[in-house]
């Protein structure tokens, strides 16, 4: 039962994996724009609050929390100096919805891939699943925009 479960886990992780990095790829085609401290700044506090949140299954082993922890807060930081710096530049304030689509399924992916010898766990992929569903959405939604 447990070898099922195993398998059924690391073949989710398999197809997440290959849904993330088509949308990404068919994300990213076409793009010019100039860089933005704003919209970095917003897709890295999302990148990071999806790693964050992430860590919360796997809490039990040291090796993967911390590395989550860690990539979390200092995208977090940034993030934040990003932010600041916008808003002291005074910078363009426009959001794409399409990069917050790719930092969600950005996000996931770090995470499925991060969390590869957790396969024995459902409850450790609810997060990046979540994460590359609300992506999913958000991609479609800009792309009939």
């Amino acid at each position: 039962m447990v070898k099922i479960i195993k398998e059924g886990v690391m073949m989710t992780i398999l197809i997440n994996l290959f849904i993330a990095i088509l949308a990404m790829i068919f994300g990213f085609k076409r793009r010019e724009e100039k860089f933005s401290f704003f919209s970095a700044g917003i897709v890295f506090v999302i990148f990071a609050s999806v790693l964050l949140l992430s860590l919360i299954p796997v809490m039990s082993n040291f090796e993967t929390s911390s590395l989550l922890m860690w990539l979390g807060m200092i995208l977090l930081i940034l993030g934040i100096v990003f932010l600041v710096i916008s808003r002291i530049t005074k910078q363009n304030k426009q959001l794409n919805l399409q990069d917050i689509a790719i930092a969600f399924l950005t996000a996931a992916l770090c995470v499925l891939v991060l969390l590869r010898d957790q396969n024995n766990s459902l409850i450790a992929i609810v997060i990046p699943e979540f994460s590359l569903i609300i992506g999913l959405g958000l991609m479609i939604k800009s792309k009939r925009n």
